[in-house]
């Protein structure tokens, strides 16, 4: 925005001062070393950085600003006999060019003419005394160095200039986030007055601002010229907005040769297919060959396929045609921490990260470059003070994107500096009362003794048959561990988490079944009477073959229906109670309680928490959670709490289509005319009890005839019971509601949610909303409803777009990560252990936890050892295998985190399965890395191959078997072993054949 406000030469005098040189060509070298002085270029010894240049014997280097490298222009008399670039670092020359271009330093050319008609405004245009000083001291310094601070701003004056938007009016203009382009102008404008004022008032010669900028009024009319606009939030005048009519393709999954049929029919159009893989491209190759049809492929990614008849042109993708690929899962059990912890989809260049050593740095993306004999792809990463760590990807474990909640930007540590190591000692330290009290809890729990539920009986195989859909293997694995926990004399303190609507009710079922036939009565607790009322009606649906007794207790029942309920809780003749935390209440006794289970726990009191916690220590507890929070998660982690993670998605859901769009007539009108002529319903969701009945009279003004019901907290319990079950019995197509609809609204015939001011709510509570709707095989639609008028806020711009970006089934571990971005962690941790996250980032706290507790328990904490190996092959993902960097990243970090085989032939086979055969130099990275975990167990510091020999240094500790050792020296007399511990032995295999090597040597000498 600032650039809008100034002014610049003319670009045909810009241009005039603009050195071209090529190789071959005539120069006249002094003229052009007088020319990079005036363009503000400075003489050195060695060039270091842009806007130097140096000249010895015939060469000329010079940095321009618009080249990455500096060029070294090597001279023959006049000629130019060598133009190439060179390493800063190095001073060595690389590749040649055929010609360069040299842009200048500055916008105003530093000529004898310029400095002379600046010194002359000065003193025409600043006669008065109270600037006399300053006039005179700014005239000494362009006397003796040519040049002062801010001579920009005088030369704007003293030569010819036009305005920014003057020397752009002939281009079209794309304005990117207009809301902040508008709000960072009128900062500005305000910002350049202040200054002048203040500068002024101190006897500074300075102009005031509509003397040597463009004037704001001027900028706005600009911005208004603008015909387009961008936004990360896509937030704009629906009538200016650019349509396409382009419907979707039929998806063609297990339909092969209708698709290749239709591709011949319709074989006069332009088709391509776009595929982001390799193995895509494998597979439509095959297809193409088996059903003898042509396509176009085009390398990228595309969700869905799409026809563009105004241009005669289909578009498919891989999943129009073949079944996407799932996560994999190894061996029944996954690390939990995988769920939450960063995989790095979302990294961007500039975002800062942790390395576990180094400390906090900023990302500067990957790069390809020499190691050796061979290739690396590494990680640039920027230290404080210009320092540059270049980290191989198989080491990608040891790096974590910062989370450390808030806006406030983290200070880079300095690399090879002692002071992220006092940081982690220190917040270490911290942790350990933390520590304590959780520990406290955790030892209560362990040694109180509960009841060891029965294995299951033949009406628990019968109660599991009746499930009418197919369980998922997330959904089976957490069933079987809570079965376990229940079955266990430990008391059960389990956590489960999955998205909205991927069955964690029929986990929390089967459990209560289970507990129901031991004889143990079961607790349900809900944060809202919504979410209450409707498990209660699931539980009664799913429970209505088998004897069991269940019950509702709410608030808002008469005080003779909670009073005759309570009297059942307490002689044993209900078996199930579901409820608010009026089943907290003291006036609540059971017989016999079993197990209690909590949805949303993290939405209860501090009050409702600690009398949770006191029924809580001799019970079973399942713990329900859509988006943990990141205090309810890292105890999970850290094992205070055992945990279960649902991620995969119901077969046939789809994502749900979420757009912010500003509140609109029409588009309301269309929205809901849309979803009604389907068959289906809306949600409106509007969260101002005050305001709630002028909406449902606006909405039945814009849609005639549209049936509203009302629903909110302050109702009656019995007439919003009423309308929501006239809701549920399709009396009604929409219902207008605040958010308590937030949890436990299951209606499948709801597919289309409005959300009014959307910029008001928090991003768990958006993603919850949305979560009410696409819970059948239906595509949903989510629209966030913005003021038109309205300049968004940062905080609600990031939420907006995080919703947008997250649109993936189960991406509700990562909302809550990127919730703790934006809010920061004092609501959630307390003041005092936000400042710890701010310091190391959320996935280092979790990991120096972690430690902390291990250590109070007494456990002992070893050192790892970073094991690191040098064995000159190629192990890297070839960008024409995965050519996304960001899913690059992820897979690397996948392998390098790979701590078993199974896990490291697990990803291969997702690799397999998503891109295609594996190349040679992936197959070695993932050898490689197995062959390091190895090393690091056995107590390794580093592999290298020098030559013919292997060196291998082992630690003072190293898990070695003597013996065999001695064997390996006495059987070979080029082995060698110091007393220092380095290992060195004959290395003759070349490529891959070295990895299997050291895997065979390394095997050889452990016990």
């Amino acid at each position: 925005a600032r650039a809008l406000f100034a002014r610049i030469p003319r670009p045909e005098a810009f241009a005039s001062r603009i050195v071209r040189v090529q190789h071959g060509a005539e120069v006249d070298t002094r003229a052009v070393m007088q020319t990079l002085v005036e363009n503000g270029f400075v003489r050195t010894d060695l060039v270091g950085e842009a806007g130097e240049f140096a000249f010895r014997g015939g060469i000329l280097d010079v940095f321009p600003p618009n080249l990455p490298k500096p060029l070294r222009i090597e001279l023959f008399g006049d000629t130019i006999e060598s133009l190439r670039r060179f390493d800063v670092e190095t001073q060595r020359s690389e590749d040649a060019l055929d010609s360069a271009t040299i842009l200048p330093m500055t916008q105003f050319p530093m000529t004898r003419e310029t400095r002379s008609a600046v010194a002359r405004r000065l003193s025409l245009d600043f006669m008065d005394p109270l600037f006399k000083r300053d006039v005179a001291e700014k005239i000494d310094r362009l006397n003796e160095h040519g040049t002062f601070a801010g001579i920009e701003h005088y030369a704007a004056v003293a030569t010819d200039t036009i305005s920014f938007s003057e020397a752009i009016r002939e281009w079209e203009v794309v304005l990117i986030e207009p809301d902040q382009i508008t709000t960072n102008v009128a900062k500005f404008e305000s910002l350049l007055r202040t200054e002048y004022d203040s500068a002024a008032a101190k006897g500074r010669a300075v102009y005031p601002p509509e003397k040597v900028t463009t004037p704001g009024p001027d900028v706005f009319t600009f911005l208004n010229t603008a015909r387009m606009s961008m936004s990360e939030v896509h937030i704009g005048d629906l009538a200016g907005a650019l349509a396409f009519h382009a419907p979707q393709v039929d998806r063609y999954q297990n339909r092969l040769s209708e698709f290749a049929a239709d591709v011949k029919k319709t074989r006069n159009r332009r088709q391509i297919f776009f595929t982001a893989t390799k193995g895509g491209v494998e597979k439509i190759e095959r297809l193409m060959k088996e059903f003898e049809f042509r396509l176009e492929i085009t390398p990228g990614p595309l969700p869905r396929g799409f026809e563009f008849e105004e241009i005669n042109l289909t578009a498919y993708c891989e999943w129009d045609l073949f079944e996407p690929p799932t996560s994999t899962r190894i061996g029944g059990k996954k690390r939990t921490a995988d769920a939450f912890a960063t995989d790095l989809r979302d990294l961007k260049v500039g975002d800062y990260i942790v390395h576990v050593d180094h400390g906090v740095g900023r990302f500067h993306g990957l790069q390809r470059i020499p190691f050796g004999e061979t290739e690396r792809e590494v990680m640039e990463i920027e230290y404080s003070g210009g320092g540059k760590l270049l980290m191989p990807m198989e080491n990608l474990n040891l790096i974590q994107k910062y989370s450390g909640g808030g806006d406030t930007q983290p200070k880079l540590d300095k690399l090879g500096g002692t002071a992220w190591a006092r940081t982690k000692a220190s917040v270490k330290k911290a942790m350990r009362d933390m520590a304590d009290e959780l520990l406290k809890l955790y030892a209560t729990r362990q040694m109180v003794q509960g009841h060891a539920f029965s294995k299951d009986s033949p009406w628990q195989f019968e109660f599991e048959e009746a499930f009418e859909f197919e369980e998922t293997e997330d959904q089976g694995s957490a069933i079987d561990d809570v079965k376990s926990d229940m079955e266990s004399r430990k008391p059960m303190d389990r956590l489960l988490c999955g998205d909205v609507g991927y069955g964690k009710t029929e986990v929390a079922m089967r459990a209560a079944f289970k507990s129901v036939m031991d004889g143990k009565q079961v607790a349900m607790l809900a944060p809202t009477t919504i979410l209450a009322y409707q498990h209660y009606r699931t539980f009664l649906r799913r429970f209505s073959s088998f004897p069991v007794t269940i019950e509702l207790l709410t608030r808002y029942y008469s005080p003779k229906e909670q009073k005759e309920i309570v009297r059942k809780l307490e002689t044993g003749e209900i078996d199930i109670v579901i409820g608010t935390h009026r089943i907290l209440s003291k006036d609540i006794a059971f017989k016999d309680l079993g197990v209690l289970i909590i949805d949303e726990e993290q939405r209860f009191g501090v009050g409702q928490k600690e009398r949770l916690k006191q029924m809580k220590k001799a019970v079973d507890v399942l713990s329900m959670s859509a988006t943990p929070i990141p205090r309810t998660l890292h105890m999970s982690l850290v094992g205070i709490r055992d945990i279960s993670v649902i991620e995969t998605p119901p077969k046939d859901r789809l994502a749900i289509q979420t757009a912010v769009v500003p509140f609109n007539d029409d588009f309301i009108r269309e929205a809901i005319e849309f979803e009604v002529g389907r068959g289906g319903q809306i949600f409106f969701v509007h969260n101002r009890v005050e305001s709630i009945y002028g909406m449902k009279e606006y909405l039945e003004k814009v849609v005639p005839g549209l049936r509203v019901i009302v629903g909110h907290g302050q109702m009656d319990e019995r007439e919003l019971e009423r309308a929501m079950l006239s809701f549920i019995n399709r009396e009604h197509d929409v219902l207008l509601a605040t958010t308590i609809i937030e949890n436990g609204i299951d209606i499948p015939a709801c597919n289309t949610m409005l959300i009014n001011h959307a910029e008001r709510f928090g991003l768990s509570q958006l993603y919850q909303l949305r979560g009410r709707v696409g819970r059948s095989d239906r595509l949903a639609f989510c629209y966030l409803l913005v003021p038109s008028d309205k300049i968004l806020t940062s905080d609600a711009r990031k939420r907006l777009a995080a919703i947008q970006e997250f649109a993936d089934l189960g991406a509700g571990f990562r909302i809550a990560a990127k919730d703790l971005e934006i809010r920061g962690a004092g609501n959630i941790l307390g003041g005092e252990q936000s400042g710890q996250i701010a310091a190391v980032g959320f996935e280092m706290f979790t990991r120096l936890l972690e430690e902390a507790i291990r250590e109070l328990k007494g456990e002992v904490v070893e050192e790892e050892v970073e094991t690191s190996m040098n064995l000159g092959v190629d192990i890297y993902i070839p960008h024409d295998y995965i050519g996304d960097e960001n899913v690059r990243m992820m897979f690397y970090k996948k392998i390098a985190a790979a701590t078993t085989d199974e896990r490291l032939e697990a990803i291969r086979n997702e690799m397999r399965d998503r891109f295609g055969a594996l190349p040679v130099n992936v197959e070695n990275l993932l050898h490689f890395v197995r062959v390091k975990r190895f090393a690091q167990q056995l107590g390794v510091v580093s592999i290298v191959r020098q030559g013919a020999l292997g060196v291998v240094k082992l630690t003072e500790k190293a898990k070695v078997d003597p013996n065999k050792l001695l064997q390996l020296i006495n059987a070979n007399s080029q082995v060698r072993f110091t007393p220092n511990g380095v290992l060195s032995f004959p290395l003759k295999a070349h490529g891959p054949q070295v990895i299997d090597a050291i895997d065979e040597l390394l095997q050889s000498i452990t016990g």
